[in-house]
């Protein structure tokens, strides 16, 4: 994913499926990086408080 692509999921409204259990939690992404081939992106809850970092497979952006 190049540097644009990643700018353009910053602030966007995502689900985060948690730790690939039938658990979903409406996210907002407010970071992305890449590390060692990895896509990560820092996540906050919709309702609540703190970030994560997790891996980008585990999200799904919403395209509104």
């Amino acid at each position: 994913m190049s540097i644009a692509e990643m700018a353009k999921v910053l602030g966007k409204a995502a689900r985060w499926n948690v730790d690939g259990r039938a658990l979903e939690v409406d996210v907002r992404i407010v970071d992305v990086r890449s590390a060692y081939g990895n896509l990560r992106y820092q996540i906050q809850p919709l309702s609540g408080t703190g970030t994560r970092w997790v891996n980008a497979s585990t999200v799904t952006v919403r395209e509104s």
